[in-house]
């Protein structure tokens, strides 16, 4: 995640005046395995976790005796880098099309004819595709957060880890997600303010102090890129309004080494897998078992990954065990 402005002072005096902080990290220490941990843990795979994922692809590993469970929510990513990658696969088949158009004006065959009927077909279906995927994402997040919701309401889950975030930007990212909840609230309650014929002395020391929140969110919504607007609105809901902490799941360093990777090197399978894929999926399974207490640990990955053979790899090098599983909505099972 790229780095963010800072907030200005009035808001993020109002916003901690309104809403106290949110519970300080927790840190996984050492401590003996409950065996109604282990018991929980296997009830939960095997029996609760498919109550509260209908319409969505779910697998599970169990490992013995493991008294904790990782649980991956598989998303469609909050950035523009998707639409990007499609804009510009569609710009090169528009101008296939307009070779094979101005091929066809010199000379008609059949061999050009049957090119550009394909061509042009193949640019509807990316069109389409195009289209369907703010759609899909969307889908796929609304699944992502009624889950949240059971694990929150049902598993005691008050933090969820993120793709994206790392710990230079998790406290910042919190803030800004409390921010943009708080302000679509005020919002809400100015409208009903308003809607009163007259307004209680207090009722217009409100009225007026959330006012100027909003105005001051506003200004510092401006400020941000179209990508960290994304980000923030997009992780926001899954906050619950506050009753889940956003947490890190990514390492700046290992970050930073993707944006380093030179054309021949991103064009090898072998170093796509490991630096995009395997090196941060191990950073991630890290960071679950060591930087919370939850005993159900959900975190938001894009669908493309699979935890599977990091779980084993940790589970094969720790005395405590760690079950997993993946679940994919609908939407992040087709790509149209």
């Amino acid at each position: 995640m790229r780095t963010l402005v800072v907030f200005p002072a009035f808001v993020l005096a109002v916003l901690l005046g309104f809403y106290p902080m949110t519970a300080n990290t927790q840190v996984s220490k050492e401590s003996p395995i409950n065996e109604k941990d282990v018991a929980y843990i296997k009830e939960f795979l095997t029996q609760e976790l498919r109550r509260a994922t209908l319409l969505s692809k779910v697998t599970a590993e169990h490992a013995d005796g493991a008294a904790r469970c990782i649980v991956h929510l598989g998303m469609i990513h909050p950035s523009d880098d998707a639409e990007k990658g499609m804009d510009k696969n569609m710009q090169e088949m528009r101008d296939e099309i307009k070779k094979l158009r101005a091929k066809a004006k010199v000379k008609t065959d059949k061999e050009t004819e049957a090119a550009l009927k394909l061509a042009e077909a193949v640019m509807k279906f990316m069109e389409l595709t195009r289209k369907r995927l703010g759609e899909r994402r969307e889908s796929a997040r609304k699944d992502c957060i009624a889950i949240l919701g059971r694990l929150h309401d049902n598993h005691e889950v008050r933090e969820v880890f993120c793709e994206g975030v790392t710990a230079h930007s998790e406290a910042l990212l919190q803030k800004q997600v409390d921010g943009f909840m708080y302000a679509l609230d005020a919002r809400t309650k100015i409208a009903a303010l308003f809607k009163k014929e007259k307004q209680s002395p207090d009722q217009e020391k409100e009225l007026a102090t959330l006012k100027k929140f909003v105005t001051a969110w506003e200004e510092y919504w401006k400020t941000q890129s179209q990508h960290n607007k994304d980000v923030i609105a997009f992780y926001a809901p899954m906050t619950l309004n506050r009753k889940i902490r956003l947490r890190a799941a990514e390492s700046r360093e290992l970050n930073d080494r993707i944006f380093k990777l030179t054309e021949k090197e991103r064009k090898d399978p072998k170093i796509e897998k490991k630096v995009i894929f395997e090196d941060r999926e191990d950073f991630a399974v890290l960071q679950m078992m060591t930087k919370t207490k939850q005993r159900i640990v959900p975190i938001l990955f894009g669908a493309a990954h699979d935890f599977s053979d990091n779980v084993a790899a940790f589970n094969k090098t720790s005395p405590r065990k760690v079950s997993h599983s993946r679940v994919l909505p609908f939407a992040t099972l087709f790509p149209f």
